[in-house]
């Protein structure tokens, strides 16, 4: 257990697999939830010595490929209401991660930049996420984890 925060995690004393129930090893919904919270729990506790919560990760991550241009956006993609969004992105300014450029076609509109201090910070902290992830699917062969990485993808396309 992390004891600064009290979490759990392969890299902090993980306690062991929960079994997966027998009446949901085949409902779809359950197994993907599921891999999907394993997963964000594991990189949350690898960001904590960054001071990153895993929504600001991906905030990061989606402004550094430049997914996304405004904080409107942002928070329509990742299905934060307005406020929430306004305050996370004033958190990473405060820290000098991500900096709020006026639009000049629309004043209304703030850009986002990931700063030279927040690309630092993205660096360390895609590799601290790549050792979590592969300490997840240390199990799967290279070819198990293309095809569910494939599966995946067709999924989300659909």
């Amino acid at each position: 257990m992390n004891e600064k925060s009290g979490k759990t995690g392969k890299y902090t004393n993980a306690k062991p697999p929960e079994a997966i129930p027998e009446g949901l090893k085949d409902n779809l919904g359950f197994l993907l939830n599921k891999a999907a919270r394993m997963m964000r729990e594991e990189v949350a506790v690898v960001l904590e010595p960054l001071a990153l919560s895993f929504q600001d990760y991906v905030i990061l991550r989606m402004v550094e490929n430049q997914l996304i241009e405004t904080q409107q956006e942002l928070a329509l993609r990742n299905g934060i209401d307005r406020t929430s969004m306004v305050d996370i992105i004033d958190k990473l300014e405060e820290r000098d991660l991500l900096s709020r450029q006026k639009d000049d076609q629309d004043r209304r509109k703030h850009k986002l930049l990931i700063t030279a201090r927040g690309r630092k910070t993205l660096t360390h902290a895609k590799r601290l996420t790549l050792k979590a992830q592969k300490t997840m699917v240390k199990d799967l062969s290279e070819e198990e984890l293309q095809i569910t990485k494939n599966v995946l993808i067709k999924l989300i396309l659909r």
